[in-house]
Parts: C-alpha cells; structure tokens; sequence
C-alpha cells in the first residue's frame, strides 16, 4: 500500500468518525434537553379571536396571530385546518424575555365550520397546541344580470290631460309620452314582438304606492314595411306608437293615449271636491315599455298645468 492510498484511508476514517460524533452529539444535545425542558412550551391564539373561541367571516382565508413561549426555545410553529391544508407559520422574537409572536396568514377555509390547531414544538421535542373554530359563511352569489333598463329622467317626457265632467261623466286621460336617445346611443326595436305600455302614478297618500292608469298591449307584425315602426288605432288607449330607427339623433319613441278612464274605480269612493284635491297632490308617473322580459322604464315628476272644474292638466317637461 504506497502513501497515497494510506492518507485516503485515514481520511475516510475520520469522515466516519466525526459522522458518529456529530450524530452522538446530537443524540446526547437532544436528550439533554428534553431532561432539562420536560416542560411543553405554551402557545396562544390572540387574533383574530383568542383560541379555544369562535370567529366568523365571510372571507375565503383568514389571518392568525399569537404567541408562544418556552423555557429553552421554540423549533416549530404550525397551523392545520381539519378541512384541510396545513402549513408553518412566521415567527419573530420581538424580545428575548418575551414569547415569541408568530402569525399565519391567508389560510384557506371551507364553507362551513373550520377548526384550525397550532401546534407548537420545541427543541426538546415536547408540543403544545391550540384551536381557534372559524365559520366561514360564504357571501351569496350575485343575482343574474337584470333585463331592466332604467331610464333617467332627462330622457322622459310626459304631458297628462285629465277631461272633466264633460266626458260622458267620466275622467278621461290623454297622454303623450317621449323617450329620448343621446346621440352617442343606439336603438333598434324590430316591431315583430308584443309591445306592452304601462302608465302609473305615484298614490299622494302612499308614496309607496302605483296606481294602475292604463296598460295595453299591442299585438306583434302589427307593421312592416315602413321606415318608421308606428301603431295607430281608433279605439279608446293607444292612437298612436311610434319607434324611430336607430340613425335617428332625436326621438327614438313616442306615444299618443287618448280617451282612457282615469282611476274611476277610486273616483266612485270620493266626493268630486275630495277627488279634485287628490288629483291635484299627484307628482310623480312612471312609463313603462316591456317586450319579452327587457322593461324600459322612465319616473318622471309631475306638477299642475291648468285646472278648471272641467279640465285638469298635468304637465312635466312639456
């Protein structure tokens, strides 16, 4: 055996023989500690609720914080969710004669109750652990798409006449109505659908309620053909619809009712002064155009134009 090949295998022994001391080492480090720490360490949860509570959010993840404290020194602080997931936390030493702070951030939860444990482990091997419940209550999910489309004010108009006793002895109601496009819009109403027009108005004495003035269908394919989508009939409600092509800058609808009973039902229950007054105190109509399940709807404020004993006239934006 020349010199070289005895010096490697010298050097192997002693790798070998400091492996063994290191090991025993640590084997002798280890038991001494858990003979001079036989005590566990003590962890806490103080946020967000302190542990062995409850704490409940609509978050899908939560924070924890808290504490930990032992006598010799903390190797390990882990969280775990009996839902699932697991996962070490961050720990800092704020002071040395204090307890060590940790947190655990973004855990994952479950729908549900979670029941999250923080175990904590120290050098010598002893633990100590600590639950906090969370309940997770999920937000509901957002409702579908509404088909409404609510118009502002701007682009309603509305003109109300109210006929005296001079009709037949009932009220009639004449009413022209707008809906006005903005020029950067656009409007297409192919006529080949049932169109529904409602009017309401505002009940003075409960403002939460509508009254019921006029609704009439008109009935699809009523005309093709034209340039303009227009409705004209004879008979008593709607004389006149009209829906201008969607290259049009101005009117994009318009509506002529004529001759219609003005809430006679409600009239029958009041003397004609009472009545009058009523009338007078209504301030707001609301327009309404439905085809298939998309509603274009306009409020508009009403206020008192003319009034005589045979004519009452409601205006807005005349």
């Amino acid at each position: 055996m020349n010199i070289r090949m005895m010096t490697r295998c010298w050097q192997l022994i002693l790798a070998i023989g400091l492996c063994f001391a290191v090991m025993l080492g640590q084997a002798l480090t280890e038991a001494a500690a858990s003979s001079c720490d036989p005590e566990p360490p003590i962890v806490t949860i103080t946020a967000p609720a302190p542990g062995g509570g409850f704490y409940e959010t609509d978050q899908s993840a939560v924070n924890l914080a808290g504490y930990v404290d032992d006598a010799i020194g903390v190797r390990e602080v882990s969280w775990s969710n009996n839902r699932g997931g697991d996962g070490s936390t961050l720990g800092t030493i704020t002071n040395w004669s204090a307890p060590w702070r940790w947190e655990a951030n973004g855990i994952p939860l479950a729908e549900g109750d979670n029941v999250i444990t923080v175990t904590a482990r120290d050098a010598a091997g002893n633990i100590d652990t600590s639950t906090l419940t969370v309940t997770y209550n999920a937000p509901p999910p957002p409702p579908p798409p509404s088909t409404e489309k609510v118009l502002d004010n701007r682009k309603v108009k509305f003109t109300f006449y109210f006929g005296g006793e001079y009709y037949d002895g009932l009220d009639r109601v004449s009413d022209v109505g707008y809906l006005l496009k903005e020029s950067s819009e656009t409007f297409v109403m192919p006529f080949n659908k049932d169109v529904t027009v409602t009017i309401k108005v505002q009940d003075p004495r409960n403002p939460s309620v509508q009254l019921q003035v006029f609704t009439q269908t008109i009935p699809a394919g009523t005309v093709t053909g034209t340039s303009k989508y227009r409705y004209v009939t004879s008979a008593k409600g709607i004389n006149e619809l009209q829906f201008v092509p969607a290259n049009s800058i101005a009117v994009y609808m318009y509506l002529f009712v004529d001759k219609v009973d003005f809430l006679p039902s409600l009239k029958a229950t009041m003397t004609s002064a009472e009545y009058q007054a009523f009338v007078r105190t209504i301030s707001q109509a609301t327009f309404t155009v439905q085809i298939d399940d998309t509603v274009w709807s306009g409020d508009v404020p009403l206020s008192i134009g003319t009034y005589s004993d045979h004519k009452q006239e409601l205006v807005y934006n005349r």
